[in-house]
């Protein structure tokens, strides 16, 4: 069991935990659910070798700030964002690379 975990401090705004979710069962009251952004969805999995539909948080406008506890994590940002990590109140990280993807 993995001791890795997430504690939000603050949720941002419209943050929500996506998998690739739901499509085909309308004809059961079940709309179409999961990333609103499909393919950055995709291509931020497939970045880290999860599998496809390994969820994911994705979040529009102000994201999530979030305190890690773990050993290890694999973080792919996807969008036009400002990104940083920090570790003991100092900025270790800020944006290690930015690749377009068509």
């Amino acid at each position: 069991m993995s001791k890795n975990s997430f504690k939000v401090l603050r949720p941002g705004i419209n943050t929500t935990f996506q998998d690739l979710g739901r499509d085909n069962l309308y004809h059961v009251g079940l709309p179409f659910s999961g990333a609103i952004d499909k393919r950055n969805f995709l291509i931020a999995n497939s970045l880290i070798t999860n599998k496809e539909d390994d969820a994911v948080l994705e979040f529009a406008y102000q994201g999530p700030h979030l305190k890690y506890s773990g050993d290890k994590i694999n973080i792919v940002v996807t969008g036009d964002i400002v990104f940083k990590i920090i570790k003991n109140g100092t900025s270790v990280v800020k944006l290690l690379h930015k690749e377009k993807y068509p």
